[in-house]
């Protein structure tokens, strides 16, 4: 065989595996990436309350906030009340939803690719993603990874990865030393004090 016909084997080869890499991506990488496709269109758009409800939609559709809730308090749930519960998780949630939307805005002038899907222990699909900046090749690109799970049917986000540094273990470092040092109200507070803050 010439080097022309190797060539040609070579390029419908590569072509090949990039489209079958394309379609191992499965359910859990087709999740993340429709719902970020979709979500740096709005987060590209006018602040507005319409914009903030269409993220929300989004946001909410994509989260496990019970996951994210019980996972960042670790065996400290359990020594909540049944009204602290729920007021922790609203705060969480809203917690979740401005980081999230804070990176995805960090995230606007660069391209992002869906490289890897894997399946890890208990049913979770780690999906990682990393982000090239699209004009300026110094930059040096920006990774988030997503652990996904099935919940009933549907495929939920139950933790994220900013450059490789959990965002559920950096809650549950710093709220369960936010607990044992100064309780509940101290963190209740705390997380309050954040959510005023305003978004960069």
């Amino acid at each position: 065989m010439n080097a022309r016909n190797l060539l040609a084997v070579a390029s419908v080869l590569v072509a090949g595996w990039l489209t079958s890499a394309s379609a191992w991506a499965g359910p859990a990488t087709d999740l993340v990436r429709d719902k970020q496709t979709v979500m740096f269109g709005i987060i590209a758009q006018p602040d507005s309350a319409e914009r903030a409800k269409k993220l929300k939609g989004l946001f909410d559709d994509m989260l496990d906030y019970a996951d994210l809730a019980r996972a960042s308090l670790g065996n400290k749930w359990h020594k909540l009340d049944a009204d602290q519960k729920v007021e922790f998780s609203d705060l969480l949630e809203q917690l979740v939803r401005k980081n999230y939307q804070r990176n995805l805005k960090k995230m606007l002038g660069w391209n992002v690719q869906y490289y890897s899907e894997t399946v890890l222990d208990g049913g979770v699909v780690e999906v990682k993603s990393r982000a090239v900046h699209k004009t300026d090749s110094r930059q040096d690109p920006l990774l988030l990874d997503f652990k996904v799970k099935e919940r009933d049917g549907k495929w939920l986000v139950i933790d994220l990865s900013p450059e490789g540094a959990s965002l559920v273990a950096t809650y549950r470092s710093q709220f369960t030393r936010i607990l044992d040092k100064d309780g509940y109200p101290a963190l209740k507070a705390k997380m309050q004090k954040k959510l005023a803050e305003k978004l960069e």
